[in-house]
């Protein structure tokens, strides 16, 4: 048997397509099941209090050559706060490693021009101004005190972003382009590794101090 569930905002037109669809098989027995129907029982379980708790952070870039060493500074600094491709970093380990998010993550964004680092977290209302100060604890910190074993994490991670996003057909073009129009080139595997061995925890250091703007915090239902 073949058991067909539709999830839609209208279930009807979507369930008039399937049979419309079906009837080029060949002819066989079917049954049409009703409407499902929530179990009240369960209700509350799947039930979150509401508003969620959200912070979010944006600490534009200050403008700089567009050169690719600064870009891997940049983006080391973001696999040390919340990982890259998988979640890890600063942000995870304290935030959810302490249950107090739902998700968190670090991303670079670019708006009007302006490059930044968008932070952001939903949490529970009562969290709200402590995970703002651990934000930014996080952020002081990596201005300040990176370990070997994180920059050495860190650096596996851009490099297997990179890799992962070039061998991604869907992602390919757009990165290799940006990569053009950004250094005049478009960057090779072998580039990136050395510049990636070149850089050294102080580099990511004084990235993260000298080029890191003033942050602006938004904070909802808290």
């Amino acid at each position: 048997s073949i058991l067909i569930v539709v999830q839609s905002s209208d279930p009807d037109k979507v369930g008039k397509i399937v049979k419309k669809e079906c009837k080029t098989m060949s002819e066989r027995d079917s049954h049409q099941e009703g409407s499902p129907v929530f179990n009240d029982a369960h209700k509350h379980a799947f039930q979150l209090t509401q508003p969620v708790g959200v912070v979010m952070r944006i600490d534009p870039i200050k403008k700089n050559k567009k050169t690719l060493n600064n870009y891997v500074r940049m983006q080391l600094v973001d696999a040390l706060l919340s990982g890259m491709r998988y979640p890890s970093g600063l942000l995870h380990q304290r935030l959810r490693g302490n249950q107090l998010v739902y998700v968190v993550h670090t991303l670079h964004m670019r708006w009007e021009g302006q490059d930044m680092l968008f932070t952001y977290a939903l949490t529970d209302r009562s969290n709200v101004d402590t995970v703002t100060t651990m934000i930014d604890e996080a952020f002081n910190e990596i201005q300040t005190t990176v370990s070997q074993a994180q920059f050495d994490l860190a650096k596996a991670q851009v490099l297997f972003n990179f890799q992962n996003t070039r061998q991604n057909m869907s992602l390919k073009g757009s990165d290799m382009m940006y990569h053009y129009q950004t250094f005049g080139r478009i960057t090779t595997q072998d580039e990136m590794k050395k510049e990636l061995n070149e850089i050294q925890i102080q580099d990511v250091l004084n990235y993260a101090t000298d080029y890191l703007e003033r942050p602006y915090i938004f904070k909802f239902n808290g």
